[in-house]
């Protein structure tokens, strides 16, 4: 399989989704830290892809009802 950077391709397409989800008007406000330990979370399997997305729609969610 080939990688377009050594050991950046997760933090890449997570900053690709995030700023996809901004130009598309879905701002994710969360914790840094727990952003951080999903992220490891999903890299480890502890965590679905379905589980990181209702993390960051619930993300979002908050963030309206604000």
């Amino acid at each position: 399989m080939a990688h377009a950077f050594s050991d950046a391709n997760k933090r890449t397409g997570f900053i690709t989704c995030l700023e996809y989800l901004s130009i598309n008007d879905f701002e994710i406000k969360i914790d840094n830290d727990m952003l951080a330990d999903a992220m490891v979370d999903l890299v480890l399997g502890e965590l679905s892809i379905g589980q990181f997305a209702d993390l960051l729609y619930s993300s979002y969610v908050a963030s309206q009802e604000v």
